[in-house]
């Protein structure tokens, strides 16, 4: 769901017992680099497991460390820290 001016809007569901569905893999890993290289990107990431509920807000993060942009290498060991204990939990 896109609008202009508001940005685009992904939902994508997997149930974990699918066949089809792929591991997951280093998600938090993954997400990070997406996230140090997208640096105009505002991303909220909700992910649900077995009853869990783990969010994150790549603007919010941001405000919190001080910043704009994500882009800062010094960076990466917060976000990789904050996004694997989120996956972790």
């Amino acid at each position: 769901h896109s609008r202009v001016g508001k940005g685009t809007r992904l939902e994508a569901v997997f149930q974990y017992s699918h066949l089809d569905r792929p591991p997951m893999g280093n998600l938090a890993g993954s997400l990070c680099v997406f996230l140090m290289d997208a640096r105009e990107l505002h991303l909220r990431y909700v992910h649900w497991k077995d009853g869990r509920k783990f969010t994150f807000d790549s603007l919010a993060f941001a405000r919190e460390q001080g910043v704009t942009s994500l882009g800062n290498a010094c960076l990466f060991p917060l976000l990789l820290s904050r996004l694997g204990q989120g996956f972790k939990d």
